[in-house]
Parts: C-alpha cells; sequence; structure tokens
C-alpha cells in the first residue's frame, strides 16, 4: 500500500498512524530520523499522517528534521489531523486530503501540577490535574472584561472575580497557559513561513496565525478541505485513485492489532514480578522499514509506560 502510494505521488511515503488516545511526542523523532537515514535524500518526501494531537513543541522537530532529507515536504491526510497534527500540516509545501479529511484549531490545552485534580479520575486510579484549554482561560477573562464594561450589565466588583479564579487556578498556571499559547502562534508562523515569504507574504500569515489559534470557538472544530482552500493554503484535493488509496491504508492501520503480554521485574527490594500487557499505539512505517509504538498498562488497565519496536535492514 506504501508502495502505491509512491506510485501515485511520485515521492517517497513514510507514514505516522496514532491510535485514538496516543499522543505525538519527542520519542517518534529518533524513529523517524532511522527511516529517513534509510530512504535517504529525496525530491519529495510525503508523510502519511493520522493523529488527534499532541506535545505543542514536537511538530517543529519532525517537520524540520524530515526537510533536512527532502526539497519538498508534503502530507497525506485520510481522516484527522488535529492540534499538533495540524502544525505539522502547516509547516508542509502541500497537504493532500480526502473528502472526509480534516484539520483543527492550535490552542492548545494544557496540564500543570498546580491545577487542581480531575474529579473524573476513576476510583483506584492516581488523581492527576485537569487539563485545561488554554482557549477556556481567556474566554472567560474577555468574558468578564466584556461584561464590564457593557451597558446595564456592569460587574459590581471584577476583583472579586478574579480573585475567586485565582482560588482554583494558580497565577502561575495562568501565566504558563498564555505562554503556552504563544508558543502555538508562534510555531504557526514559523511553520507558514519554511513555504510561504516571510517578508512578501508577512501579514497572510500572521491572519492565519490569528485564524488557527483565536478565531475557532471550539478545539474540536472540524476545518474542511475546502475551508482551508478558501484561507489560501496549498490543499489538493485527493483524486480518486490516490483517495483511494489513502483511505485504504488507513483502515489498515485501524484494523491492525497488535498486543504483547511480558512479565516485569519491579527494581524495589521485594523483587517482585508482574504482567504488563501493551498495545500498539503508533506506527511509523516506510518501503524499507517498521516501527511500532507500544503504550503498556497493568492489570487495572493504568498507562505505565511505553516502547518502540522497529524492524531495519
Amino acid at each position: 500500500m506504501i508502495e502505491e502510494l509512491q506510485r501515485l505521488r511520485s515521492s517517497k511515503v513514510i507514514t505516522y498512524f496514532l491510535a485514538e488516545g496516543a499522543a505525538i511526542g519527542e520519542d517518534v523523532v529518533p524513529w523517524l530520523y532511522k527511516h529517513l537515514l534509510q530512504i535517504g535524500h529525496q525530491d519529495q518526501i510525503d508523510l502519511f499522517l493520522v493523529s488527534r494531537g499532541g506535545a505543542t513543541d514536537v511538530p517543529w522537530r519532525i517537520v524540520t528534521l524530515i526537510r533536512e532529507f527532502a526539497d519538498r515536504f508534503c502530507v497525506l491526510v485520510p481522516y484527522h489531523a488535529a492540534s499538533a497534527a495540524t502544525h505539522i500540516c502547516l509547516g508542509a509545501d502541500e497537504v493532500v486530503m480526502t473528502e472526509v479529511a480534516q484539520l483543527g484549531p492550535v490552542d492548545p490545552s494544557r496540564m500543570h501540577p498546580l491545577l487542581p485534580n480531575d474529579p473524573f479520575i476513576p476510583a483506584g486510579q492516581d488523581p492527576k490535574p485537569l487539563s485545561i484549554s488554554v482557549q477556556d482561560l481567556r474566554q472567560f477573562i474577555q468574558f468578564v472584561a466584556r461584561t464590564d464594561n457593557a451597558e446595564n450589565m456592569q460587574v459590581s466588583d471584577p476583583t472579586a472575580i478574579y480573585t475567586e479564579l485565582m482560588r482554583h487556578v494558580h497565577p502561575l498556571v495562568i501565566g504558563a497557559m498564555e505562554q503556552t499559547y504563544t508558543l502555538a502562534k508562534q510555531l504557526t508562523k514559523s511553520m507558514l513561513a519554511l513555504h510561504m515569504d516571510p517578508v512578501a507574504e508577512a501579514d497572510k500569515i500572521e491572519q492565519l496565525a490569528d485564524r488557527f489559534a483565536d478565531y475557532y470557538q471550539s478545539h474540536s472544530y472540524p476545518i474542511s478541505r475546502r475551508e482551508l482552500k478558501d484561507l489560501g493554503l496549498n490543499v489538493l484535493f485527493a483524486p480518486d485513485d490516490l483517495r483511494d488509496a489513502m483511505w485504504g491504508l488507513y483502515e489498515h492501520y485501524t484494523q491492525r492489532r497488535m498486543h504483547i503480554d511480558a512479565q516485569a521485574m519491579s527494581l524495589g527490594a521485594s523483587g517482585t514480578t508482574q504482567t504488563i500487557s501493551a498495545d500498539a499505539a503508533s506506527y511509523v512505517d516506510s518501503e524499507v522499514a517498521s516501527a511500532v509504538g507500544f503504550r503498556s498498562t497493568d492489570k487495572n488497565g493504568k498507562v505505565i509506560g511505553g516502547m518502540w519496536i522497529g524492524w531495519y535492514p
């Protein structure tokens, strides 16, 4: 299937498929690098990408790494490439999309140790902080400001509202959230500048950065290929044969199941062993190599770690 995509695209293809619940992380970078070393420098490399998102700072590493090995970098999106995956697409010379494909806003969500614990964590599992959308916080602050300035809707004491907010959200968290938002917007501009003129098209880059970071009122808003085309991005509507090949590979990954059980020994004084189950969470494949990222869980289904297994000639 990869070879068929390469034939249709006259390129070399690397896949990066993440299962539901898996997130883009820095651990994939060395494996992508191994693929690129095997493939060597090419006129064009296409990244077949399926992901709901992940770490904000990793897309820049992925895009700049692939560009070291290609004169032209493109992304093939059969279905969803949201959040951090959208950032990868914004760094591409061309984005190829099926009718059902969608990108998403890049306003990030963030966990912070000073945030309150998530009250919906199942009993018996370790507590973890809430994940808060940057836009949720910004929209709240803007709402208070609008209400305070609106006729007949003045807030009697806006200071009290902010004080109450600080009781639930530590001031350092607010600073960290704003930093994450600024990074996401900066990253959008940097990605676009890889294939747009940062001087001649500076206004357009700024407008697109505002659009992806601020315009959409939901982080899960689906941005269609037609909307992206109207925004001026270089989007190719996949012709039927290419669409069928992309969707066939997508279905292959969604139907593929890899599972392993292993005995692991604890490093504590007891030296006890426990059975660890691991399911495939991500795949990085090309015509020359394969790698599978496993997400390991204990007998209660709690995620306790991960590992990659690769096959290379």
